[in-house]
């Protein structure tokens, strides 16, 4: 028998389980392994391919989806050494959203991803193209509460402003030398209760 000859897999890497009538169709992922070495730890599926990555590409997250395998010789404990993450597509108005498994420099850390993470957008799609970054979500308009934020003269269209309290409708202010003079509010008349800026300073 010639020594070159290597045994046949069932699933190619970095499949640890596939599909029986693909190999490179992985069903699941070996996880970081006993020294913790393995990086190909998320399972990430789309219409043509799935596949093992060392983190999810924009436009998916983990969301907090952890797999885990058992032990054999103790089928109730967990073996970390095979634990991998399952991406999944964050939502519709998002481009991308957190919890992609990449390292995070704001947060120090990995963002291996939690529940509710694909709502939570970092950028916007091309429909929903305005970020409200303090609510990490995006819209298709800056509605009542928010405002058009400004660079110069012209309008950012990928992000919108919070009003502040108490007005429920603003615009952003013209600042210059002595500032704006113009930054006033007033109670609407059809809505005592409510109050509208005719321009607020963000």
């Amino acid at each position: 028998m010639p020594f070159d000859i290597k045994p046949l897999l069932k699933c190619n890497s970095p499949c640890l389980t596939c599909l029986d009538t693909d190999p490179d169709w992985c069903t699941s992922c070996w996880g970081p392994g006993s020294k913790g070495k393995q990086k190909n730890t998320f399972l990430q599926t789309t219409a043509s391919s799935s596949t093992c990555k060392q983190s999810c590409d924009d436009g998916y997250t983990t969301d907090g989806n952890i797999e885990h395998f058992f032990k054999k010789d103790k089928p109730t404990e967990i073996d970390a050494t095979k634990t991998y993450y399952r991406c999944v597509d964050c939502d519709l108005p998002c481009e991308t959203c957190w919890g992609q498994g990449k390292y995070e420099n704001t947060l120090k850390a990995y963002d291996y991803g939690k529940k509710g993470d694909k709502e939570r957008c970092r950028t916007c799609s091309a429909t929903f193209n305005f970020l409200v970054k303090s609510e990490e979500k995006c819209f298709v308009t800056c509605s009542a509460g928010y405002f058009e934020k400004k660079v110069g003269l012209y309008p950012d269209y990928g992000e919108c402003g919070v009003c502040k309290k108490p007005c429920s409708t603003c615009r952003k202010c013209k600042t210059g030398k002595k500032g704006d003079e113009n930054c006033l509010k007033r109670k609407d008349k059809q809505d005592p209760s409510s109050f509208f800026c005719l321009s607020c300073d963000q």
